[in-house]
């Protein structure tokens, strides 16, 4: 979004028809408006926003310009009006859309106040807004229904992120207090596209389980209403999820900050550094020896049969021994089958007569004794195979298990003794002064909460997984049943397309929104490096609340105002970038303007220049009202970026005093004014 101008008529002190056009070269993106304090730099913020959202901002809600109502007449009515020009594009794609919003307020003069003599001005009737567009043909507008003006304007630019582009010194220094601004965040970013989504999705699939045919099959009325409770518990424990991961951060900002407050005792740095570099060997240590108390266990189970059934493997085996050697036999051949010739058939099949008391009679019966029962001897063979194996399986079992046991002994050792160091460091940080002992009690304490909020967490997403499992049978219990219903086959299509849908966004939502606040924090710390002259870094929460990870002294109103530049200038840098990932969702670009008013008042001039060499590159414009104390320090480093420069000056009477009512806009041409 690029700002082409703004025309004031009769606003406040702005007499008269009055228009800034400002730059609009993108290499001499930043225009300057230098006037002196009470001159009406802070009026044109407010005249940005009263065009945009009908916001006032002033303690007299009467905008008319006091000179002008001063000279009206009974039953005369005088405009007050705001109309702004602006580029606007959704997209790196889109082609560029001129618009015109304008905001008019009509007053009526009823008279003189027979108290204080002054007149009687009020509204002659509603304010009212409109909204044009340049038509394609480059010359001629259409104009937005007068019901859509103000959700036009919202799709431009939304009122609730307006307070990141349209700031005065004092916003500058509250941007990021106290205040959950995750919401904010996320329409700046194109997320609450996702969530549209899902909600409408939301909605379709209600409306389609609502028009199924289930009139009496209380099977699936059971089944849908045991899912509607599920998906009911599902909302809350998400709710309760969120409130955790909220604390689990303010326990991990209070354990930083405390960790930092420790750091600042001398005394007391080297074994805070310890106690870390401990906490993350006794984490390491422990992950270690639940692994080796597994494997132990495993390697315990593992072959365990061959290793206790090898003594008896072994005695077997001797007897085995004693056994007959192992005799050739005829395959497949059995005692039955020789039986049959001897006393049936009395010939072999070669025709040999085979009658008791022959030499071909005593070979078969030979024969028949290599059959079990009367000799076993290739069953023993085979037995012996398979002990041999069991008992090989078994050999290495207690030289492994014993290794096992010795190392998950001595890593057992080595974090009682990693714990024990560890608490000796706690007690001495504890034993120094009273603010040490205080702040120890706060770190510890921190600590512990926030493992008890780990785990808490933890088990709540436990919980979130199987309640998931659950809805899932319940859904399939519905659709194995509706599949007897054949005019219900297109809704099941409907839904079960339209919950593959949903859960593709909601998986995408959810991967960008980490990845957001991730890629915020580093730009914020990338801008607050190249802004701030010390060394600190910071970190963004869950609801994008901006933190210090080592602040140790109270933050100066100066040092609160750079960090906030960093924050804002870090959300405009990502809302030019398109968010994209492996799902290939693309949630568009955001290009807005900065708009300030007296953006230095707090911040010295180190920090001025800094941050005015940063700015251009960042916003797609910047629009500076500033006092010329303040703009002597940024000169120099926006000489090279200003497209165009004006005073804000009140006009003279004829004794040479300032007219307070009465103020106007001058370009010039000098950089250094």
């Amino acid at each position: 979004m690029r700002i082409e101008n703004i025309e004031l008529n009769n606003f406040r002190q702005y007499i008269g028809t009055q228009k800034i056009e400002f730059s609009q070269d993108p290499e001499r993106n930043v225009t300057v408006l230098v006037g002196k304090n009470t001159s009406g730099k802070t009026t044109l913020i407010r005249a940005f926003e009263w065009c945009l959202y009908r916001k006032y901002g002033f303690e007299d809600e009467i905008l008319l310009n006091s000179q002008v109502a001063e000279h009206m007449n009974e039953g005369e009515t005088q405009d007050v009006s705001v109309t702004i020009s602006l580029w606007h594009k959704y997209s790196i794609d889109d082609k560029a859309t001129r618009y015109i919003i304008n905001r008019k307020a009509t007053y009526l003069c009823a008279g003189l106040d027979a108290i204080n003599g002054k007149r009687k001005i009020s509204l002659a009737r509603p304010i009212s807004g409109s909204v044009q567009w340049l038509n394609d043909d480059g010359q001629t507008y259409s104009d937005v229904d007068a019901g859509s003006v103000n959700a036009s304007i919202t799709r431009l630019l939304p009122e609730d992120l307006s307070g990141y582009f349209f700031l005065t010194g004092e916003r500058i220094g509250a941007i990021t207090e106290n205040k959950d601004l995750k919401e904010s965040v996320r329409g700046l970013m194109g997320l609450n596209v996702l969530e549209n989504t899902m909600n409408h999705l939301k909605k379709i699939l209600s409306t389609y389980n609502n028009a199924l045919k289930q009139s009496g099959n209380s099977n699936i009325e059971n089944a849908q209403k045991m899912m509607e409770e599920k998906q009911n518990q599902l909302d809350r424990l998400g709710e309760e999820i969120f409130k955790v991961q909220d604390a689990v951060d303010f326990y991990q900002n209070e354990k930083a900050e405390c960790s930092a407050n420790l750091k600042k005792n001398n005394n007391v740095i080297e074994d805070q550094k310890r106690r870390e570099q401990l906490e993350s060997i006794i984490e390491d240590t422990k992950n270690t020896v639940a692994s080796g108390k597994t494997g132990m266990a495993s390697g315990f189970s593992v072959n365990a049969f061959s290793f206790f059934l090898k003594p008896l493997t072994n005695r077997v085996n001797e007897f085995m021994e004693k056994v007959a050697d192992e005799v050739d036999c005829v395959p497949d051949m059995s005692q039955p089958s020789i039986d049959y010739i001897i006393n049936i058939r009395k010939k072999c099949i070669c025709g040999t007569d085979v009658s008791k008391g022959t030499l071909a009679y005593q070979q078969l019966i030979f024969e028949r004794q290599k059959m079990p029962p009367e000799n076993i001897g290739s069953a023993a063979r085979r037995y012996q195979e398979y002990t041999n194996q069991y008992s090989e399986m078994g050999d290495n079992y207690f030289t492994i298990i014993e290794s096992k046991y010795r190392d998950y002994r001595r890593n057992k050792k080595e974090l009682a003794r990693r714990i024990d160091e560890k608490q000796n460091i706690d007690k001495s940080l504890g034993n120094g002064s009273i603010d040490a002992k205080a702040l120890n009690y706060a770190y510890t304490n921190a600590v512990s909460m926030l493992e008890k909020k780990s785990r808490e967490i933890k088990n709540l997403y436990e919980q979130q997984g199987a309640l998931k499992k659950e809805i899932d049978n319940c859904n399939n219990i519905i659709n194995e049943l509706l599949k007897k219903d054949k005019s219900n086959v297109k809704l099941r299509g409907y839904i079960t397309y339209t919950q593959m849908l949903f859960d593709w966004v909601n998986e995408a939502y959810a991967s960008k929104e980490v990845s957001i606040r991730s890629q915020l924090e580093m730009k914020v710390n990338s801008n607050f490096v190249k802004m701030y002259h010390g060394n600190r870094n910071i970190l963004i929460d869950s609801k994008y609340r901006v933190k210090y990870s080592d602040v140790t002294t109270e933050e100066s109103d100066g040092l609160k105002a750079v960090k906030n530049f960093a924050f804002v200038s870090g959300l405009v840098e990502m809302a030019k970038e398109a968010l994209t990932g492996e799902d290939d969702i693309e949630l568009g670009t955001q290009s807005f303007p900065m708009v300030m008013d007296a953006p230095f008042s707090n911040i010295d001039e180190i920090h001025i220049a800094n941050i005015c060499s940063i700015l251009p590159d960042i916003a797609e414009q910047v629009i500076i009202a500033v006092m010329k104390k303040d703009w002597d320090q940024a000169s120099d480093r926006l000489s090279n970026k200003i497209g165009k420069t004006y005073l804000i000056e009140k006009d003279i009477d004829s004794k040479g005093n300032e007219i307070e009512t009465s103020t106007h806009f001058k370009e010039v041409k000098l950089l250094n004014v």
